[in-house]
């Protein structure tokens, strides 16, 4: 699942490792900036992006005589 807070709090760290010493309260408010940030880049990936899949048609087998319920068809997709 996309998590703003996750994201945001990766970049951070990634950007205080390279960035060398900083204090904790600039660490802080980085992380607090970088939070805010990749919470409206995960708001708009989920509001905006469209997932076209494909199936292969491919079903399952079920017992003799009943009515196979299809929960899922395998296929690809890709994210537009």
């Amino acid at each position: 699942m996309l998590s703003g807070d996750v994201l945001g709090t990766a970049i951070a760290a990634a950007l205080i490792a390279d960035q060398g010493e900083m204090s904790a309260a600039e660490e802080a408010v980085l992380i607090a900036k970088w939070k805010i940030i990749a919470g409206q880049i995960v708001s708009h990936i989920t509001n905006n992006a469209v997932v076209n899949v494909t199936t292969t048609g491919a079903t399952g087998t079920g017992p003799s005589g009943g009515p196979l319920p299809i929960t899922a068809q395998p296929g690809v997709g890709t994210v537009s």
